[in-house]
């Protein structure tokens, strides 16, 4: 979702692989431009045995993955800067959606310290919540959440004034929900696995 710029990360599994000796996957690509970049056509033509769909005008606040695809029919499901475009209830459901779908893994890419705009209207303070949740993330020591706690503390919009929207380019829709905390987020999914491994056994 919102494969726009994410040429590299839709092709990176391909290079340099001989695909006639596996079975290959289909790719669904959503994004809300109204054509694919030229770029992504170039390299699709690269690979005329992948099944590559790529699907414009969608309204990804709107896409509801269940309604598309049966459950434990996606493998992977990846969000590729999506997330900020969407109001917070939006965002939790959008995430609601993918994992109601089971896929077998999920590829979240959303920070605010990567968007040298965005951090022009960050706080001091919302900086160093990413920063400090970024390095509880990858330090391991992720506590579970539930979904109640994980929208009330892991997402939190920016305050960006329609006149700034409009000068990048940008709807006075847009979002702005682009502090995603990681370890919120690492932490729902981790509580979602625990529930799911106790009903199994």
């Amino acid at each position: 979702m919102g494969a726009g710029f994410a040429e590299r990360e839709v092709f990176f599994g391909f290079e340099g692989v001989d695909l006639r000796r596996y079975q290959l996957p289909t790719i669904d690509c959503y994004d809300i431009a109204t054509n694919p970049p030229e770029k992504f056509l170039a390299l699709r033509s690269q690979y005329p045995n992948l099944q590559l769909n790529y699907f414009c005008d969608r309204n990804l606040a709107e896409l509801e993955l269940t309604k598309l695809y049966a459950p434990n029919s996606l493998r992977l499901v990846s969000v590729h800067g999506v997330l900020d475009y969407l109001q917070p209830n939006a965002v939790t459901r959008t995430l609601l959606d993918i994992v109601k779908v089971q896929p077998q893994a999920i590829s979240i890419r959303l920070f605010l310290m990567g968007n040298p705009w965005s951090q022009n209207f960050a706080s001091i303070e919302q900086l160093a919540m990413e920063l400090n949740s970024i390095e509880i993330t990858t330090s391991g020591l992720v506590e579970p959440i539930d979904f109640d706690i994980f929208c009330r503390k892991g997402i939190m919009q920016l305050n960006i004034l329609d006149k700034d929207k409009i000068e990048h380019n940008l709807l006075p829709s847009y979002g702005a929900s682009h502090i995603i905390m990681p370890d919120k987020l690492v932490g729902y999914f981790n509580t979602l696995s625990k529930v799911r491994l106790d009903s199994m056994n």
